[in-house]
């Protein structure tokens, strides 16, 4: 037996050498040596791997990119989504709506989350916000803002838009709220059903508001097809060629329809959660929910949206 300067004791008998006894010297000699050189590179990283497989709670924010998480130990874990709210020219924005649910995920298979940001003067709030149209001075200053975008989590990576081919790899949504211009009220994220937007200048207008998505059908401006959303996207008005503005559509597993003037809200887009997952809860924009700190509650989500993953058991 030979203690080497750190007081370990090395003490090899090989009878016959297999791959997995000569790993293991390796392994035992490189941490040897990064210990007697002072090296805390490998002490760092063990460090690391502890404190990944004790934590139990992981939040994501918006980033703009879809966001791979590794699953860290199979078992069960709880899903949750918060969508953005719509953006604002004056009016009153829709807020985001919530879901969650519960499923069993396998150790070292990864899914992705996708975080939308809340719509603003124009243009629509990532993941699937509609833009919002410019007025061209028809009637004044018609000029409505995006909506807001979904937030999501699936086991194929990209933003619900790019997803319409692979649905089946949607585990939950969290639908966006409608944006509106200088006066009306966008609809609120779902719920299974977006929620309409409002005119707060004349009722006569409600027809220029945008209508809700469902989960099977996007909605459009209710009196025409104009500013259609559709699956993982709000209506954008700024392909709308008539000249009136109007405000954006909010993402959702089908997003909601935008509205054809700045005083008429858009629609918010629907939430969503696959077959197959548990305890499963979808709370509309207009509702109260839990905040995303787990700290307390709130009525809809405004400004960007977020998401949580929870290791239960």
């Amino acid at each position: 037996m030979k203690l080497n300067n750190k007081g370990f004791a090395i003490s090899i008998i090989i009878y016959s050498v297999g791959s997995l006894a000569v790993l293991t010297l390796i392994l035992i000699l490189a941490i040897d040596s990064g210990i007697r050189k002072n090296n805390t590179t490998i002490v760092d990283a063990i460090k690391d791997e502890l404190n990944a497989a004790s934590k139990s709670r992981w939040t994501f924010t918006y980033s703009g990119t879809p966001e791979a998480f590794t699953v860290p130990e199979t078992g069960t874990y709880q899903l949750e989504v918060w969508g953005a709210s719509g953006g604002s020219l004056g009016g009153t924005a829709g807020n985001g709506g919530y879901a969650t649910a519960k499923l069993t995920l396998t150790y070292n298979s990864t899914i992705y989350v996708v975080v939308g940001s809340a719509g603003n003067s124009y243009n629509g709030g990532y993941n699937g916000g509609g833009n919002g149209g410019e007025s061209t001075g028809v009637e004044g200053s018609q000029s409505g803002a995006g909506g807001g975008g979904a937030t999501h989590i699936a086991t194929a990576t990209g933003t619900l838009e790019t997803l319409r081919t692979q649905q089946s790899s949607i585990l939950i949504v969290a639908g966006g709220g409608g944006g509106t211009g200088v006066e009306g009220i966008g609809g609120v994220g779902g719920g299974t059903t977006g929620g309409n937007g409002y005119d707060t200048y004349n009722d006569d207008y409600n027809d220029f508001c945008g209508a809700g998505g469902t989960q099977s059908t996007a909605g459009c401006t209710n009196s025409t097809t104009v500013g259609c959303g559709m699956f993982g996207r709000g209506g954008d008005m700024s392909l709308y060629s008539g000249g009136y503005g109007g405000a954006g559509g909010g993402g959702g597993y089908y997003g909601g329809g935008g509205s054809a003037r700045s005083h008429a809200g858009g629609g918010g887009g629907s939430s969503y959660t696959a077959s197959g997952v548990t305890d499963v809860q979808i709370i509309s924009g207009d509702q109260s929910m839990p905040d995303y700190t787990g700290d307390g509650t709130m009525i809809g989500n405004s400004g960007n949206g977020y998401a949580v993953i929870t290791k239960l058991s």
